[in-house]
């Protein structure tokens, strides 16, 4: 018996290491085609630094699915017809011209008269309850009662299903930076596209832009792939080839750079007090990249004051700013794009300036799209008495205008308005768009500090799981059931317990004495905020300072490492995705092994590394962490 037990580890080791020879032959193949070609069948890759799983246990082994996609496609965006657009931007109204620049939220109860009665140039659609179905009826019904073709926005950082309950859902950004595959990247590109071109959506916000530098940093985080320009301009490279070869206009936002702010935009004007040379090497520096490629359909801007571009005593955001959306982004890297403004409902914004002045001092500054104004009345009227008055030449209004209609001409508009709801059942949700999903999510799991002896957990061992409720609520955020039932299922004695946001002094209590009765712990918390709640913190230290081996799974934040002091068996997903959970589960049961990388630097004073043009699979900066 023990013979034949060495025989098999030695077996189960030798088909880890071709399995991760092929892996890494796939990701150059991967690198040096020229597409970024997936259509290969080659298993998952798993590092060699990983705690080794289980010897009593089975190596879940999980092959890339075949990343073929069969689903419908739309075809890639092509040239504009400049004829169409100048014919069809010579026979506009000034009313006409200006109900272009703007994109309101839809509303079922108004958008039929924003269309006939303002000009509106498209909806964005918010909400995170969305069916398919009822965005389709409602592009194609839009496009009915419109003389000129409408566009139509959504919100997908996280794919079609971040709005569409019954789309794809892929894990956060920052999964991706830790998976740190392009040719996965492109796919996800390619997925979002279908989906959103499927129910009439021709814009994608996204890909993030982002480098999240600041770790505190309340509103982005996992939103951004990385805290490296390079990595942030590589994966969103790879995404953005993939969306406009299926049809999506891809947003790059929020710039120029919002990974820095300790403020959320949505509830506040933050400001990131930089040099201007940090500003540009650092924040700008993917725009640079990606925008110097020729890519690049639309740019969001900031509702982020920089005082190096705006000095003084009156806050202005990167939005109203004529220094950020003319002096850097069109004239120094050379856009000629459209420059749409994050929502001019939120609070960056509104601190500044009121709809009717804000409208015509954003573009002045370099706007062509005021999207989400609280009042489109008010935004209409601001530029329209700004034309009457001189204020803004009316060739400035068809400079946006015309912008605006070569978009729309680039998605195959006039020609193809509508999308036929068997294309839409046929594409929205396939097989092969969950399989890229989480061929994604069977990557992100990355590891720091950990102790062999501890983790994985053997089938004999009393493991007591922790899953700690989140703190702040998102539409990315996901239900804790996918560990818990992933890991049971491979485990044989383990006890859960949910622990609130706040917890009181007899709970901790009979939390701790129940740690005694068990010989591993394992926390997990799917809070994608950089911190969690105080009392859970709290918490969390008393059961690490029982000396018990203790794993910490942040299927959120790799930022939570900061809140405890001596904290070993670090594991981050980077997002509480479905496939993420459970490969956390994987990981700590010893069926899986981390196969994530660092996307993040986790101390201070380490430099910014520039990453090569091919990512191999085994790079990290944990090195330099666990160094630290």
């Amino acid at each position: 018996m023990a013979s034949q037990s060495i025989i098999m580890r030695w077996v189960r080791s030798a088909v880890l290491s071709v399995f991760m020879l092929l892996g890494f032959v796939a990701d150059l193949w991967g690198e040096t085609l020229p597409q970024c070609s997936a259509d290969f069948n080659l298993p998952e890759i798993v590092n060699e630094g990983s705690a080794s799983p289980s010897s009593a246990k089975e190596l879940h082994t999980s092959f890339r699915p075949s990343l073929e996609l069969h689903s419908p496609s739309f075809g890639a965006l092509r040239q504009p017809d400049e004829q169409w657009v100048e014919q069809t931007l010579s026979a506009m109204s000034l009313n006409e011209k200006l109900g272009q620049m703007i994109m309101p939220s839809y509303s079922s109860s108004t958008a039929d008269n924003l269309v006939t009665q303002n000009f509106v140039g498209g909806f964005v659609f918010l909400g995170n309850s969305n069916t398919a179905s009822a965005l389709l009826a409602a592009t194609n019904h839009l496009q009915e009662i419109t003389s000129v073709p409408l566009v139509f926005a959504i919100d997908c950082e996280a794919g079609l299903g971040a709005r569409v309950v019954d789309a794809t859902r892929f894990p956060l950004n920052m999964s991706s930076g830790a998976a740190q595959d392009r040719a996965l990247a492109r796919l996800q590109g390619q997925v979002t596209a279908r989906e959103c071109r499927a129910v009439g959506i021709h814009i994608g916000f996204g890909p993030v832009l982002d480098v999240n530098t600041e770790p505190v940093n309340p509103i982005i985080g996992v939103r951004s792939y990385s805290d490296d320009p390079g990595l942030v301009a590589k994966l969103a490279e790879a995404y953005v080839e993939g969306a406009n070869a299926d049809g999506l206009l891809c947003t790059f936002k929020h710039f120029p750079g919002h990974g820095a702010t300790t403020g959320d935009s949505h509830n506040s004007l933050p400001v990131v007090d930089i040099p201007c040379s940090t500003l540009e090497s650092v924040h700008v520096a993917p725009y640079r990249t990606l925008l110097g490629q020729g890519r690049g359909d639309l740019v969001m801007s900031a509702h982020v004051w920089y005082p190096c571009l705006d000095p003084g005593q009156t806050a202005w955001p990167a939005t109203l700013s004529a220094n950020a959306l003319t002096g850097i982004l069109r004239n120094e890297l050379g856009y000629d794009g459209v420059v749409i403004s994050d929502s001019f409902g939120m609070a960056g914004l509104l601190a500044a300036a009121p709809t009717y002045d804000a409208a015509r001092i954003g573009v002045l500054a370099g706007l062509d799209v005021i999207l989400m104004p609280t009042d489109v009345n008010q935004a209409l009227a601001g530029l329209r008495d700004a034309v009457q008055t001189g204020a803004i030449s009316l060739s400035r209004i068809d400079q946006s205008v015309r912008r605006i209609l070569r978009l729309k001409s680039r998605v195959g508009l006039p020609q193809n308005r509508f999308v036929s709801s068997t294309t839409m059942v046929a594409t929205v949700g396939h097989a092969d768009h969950r399989a890229v999903a989480e061929a994604i999510a069977r990557r992100a799991v990355a590891g720091a500090r950990l102790q062999p002896s501890d983790f994985p957990t053997s089938g004999s061992q009393r493991v007591l799981c922790v899953s700690l409720d989140a703190s702040s609520s998102i539409f990315y955020l996901y239900g804790g059931n996918y560990f818990l039932d992933e890991f049971a299922a491979n485990h044989e004695a383990v006890t859960t317990l949910t622990v609130a946001t706040s917890v009181s002094s007899a709970q901790k209590s009979q939390i701790l004495s129940a740690a005694a009765q068990h010989e591993r712990i394992i926390v997990v918390s799917r809070d994608w905020k950089p911190t969690i709640s105080t009392s859970q913190q709290d918490l969390v230290q008393a059961l690490i300072n029982t000396g018990k081996p203790l794993a910490y799974c942040s299927l959120g934040s790799p930022y939570h490492v900061n809140m405890f002091s001596n904290i070993r068996n670090f594991y981050c997903g980077f997002s509480s995705h479905y496939e993420v959970q459970r490969q956390m589960a994987r990981v700590l049961a010893g069926t899986a092994a981390v196969s994530g990388n660092w996307p993040v630097t986790m101390s201070e004073g380490l430099e910014i590394r520039q990453l090569p043009d091919h990512l191999p699979t085994g790079m990290s900066r944990v090195e330099e962490w666990q160094r630290h």
